[in-house]
């Protein structure tokens, strides 16, 4: 199965970017020039409608005719590696942000991280998070040691533009938010039951979701993290985890 697996993904790769004869390795019966170019063709608009779905706000952004174009170059170096589509295309905002011609938009790759991790939020593990009320069945001593485990859809996106409200801009009947003041963005996206949900991050939010999801102290000992920014308060970090539903266990 796995050998099979790799044959046909060698096979997929040779179809995007090769001659007959080299595809007559992977195939006795090897199709003639002419159903290979519609087999390729196929197999091109297939992987550009993945990208579609997997990235409507930069859809949005740059058009469905440049969108094309973009995808056609991705497609060319970056073959499937995987048989399921839902995973094709992680290295896609990587791409954006080191192709030439986009180099006066430097925030589209983080519009697209946003546009991958909502993917990769609606397909990752479910789980249970603990209530405020069960939480508070628990001695402090114990919460206070123990390490908090975030929900494992929980994705986040910390972004030196203004890339939240850039996707929000690219959402149906939004209104372009002002660019006056833009600065730095942080976004929290995750999923409750089969809902994809996201929002802005505070400056301490954010530092709170990254170090617990790394078993930092943040949880422990709060107060050591005042150097988080300004208005940083971790009373109401700590909360808005529990508010949000992100903590699904407590370990020690």
């Amino acid at each position: 199965m796995i050998h099979e697996r790799s044959s046909v993904l060698r096979f997929v790769s040779a179809l995007l970017d090769a001659e007959p004869m080299v595809l007559a390795h992977f195939s006795k019966r090897c199709p003639g020039p002419r159903a290979l170019r519609v087999h390729r063709h196929t197999t091109r608009i297939g992987l550009t409608d993945t990208l579609r779905t997997a990235y409507p706000a930069v859809v949005n952004a740059v058009g469905d005719t440049y969108f094309d174009a973009l995808a056609a170059e991705f497609i060319r170096d970056n073959p499937p590696r995987s048989p399921v589509m839902q995973e094709y295309s992680p290295a896609f905002p990587d791409f954006l942000e080191g192709f030439p011609p986009l180099s006066a938009w430097p925030w589209l790759g983080d519009v697209a991280r946003i546009d991958w991790a909502r993917r990769e939020a609606y397909h990752a593990t479910d789980a249970v998070a603990l209530t405020a009320r069960q939480l508070q069945t628990w001695p402090i001593e114990t919460l206070m040691s123990s390490m908090p485990r975030l929900h494992p859809s929980l994705r986040i996106i910390e972004s030196p533009h203004p890339a939240w409200s850039l996707w929000c801009r690219q959402q149906p009947g939004a209104n372009p938010p002002r660019e006056e003041g833009w600065y730095a963005e942080s976004v929290q996206i995750w999923r409750v039951d089969l809902d994809v949900k996201q929002r802005q991050l505070t400056q301490g939010e954010a530092a709170v979701r990254q170090q617990t999801g790394r078993w930092l102290v943040i949880w422990r000992r709060p107060a050591q993290n005042g150097n988080k920014g300004p208005h940083f308060d971790a009373a109401s970090a700590i909360t808005s985890l529990i508010v949000d539903g992100l903590i699904v266990a407590l370990e020690h």
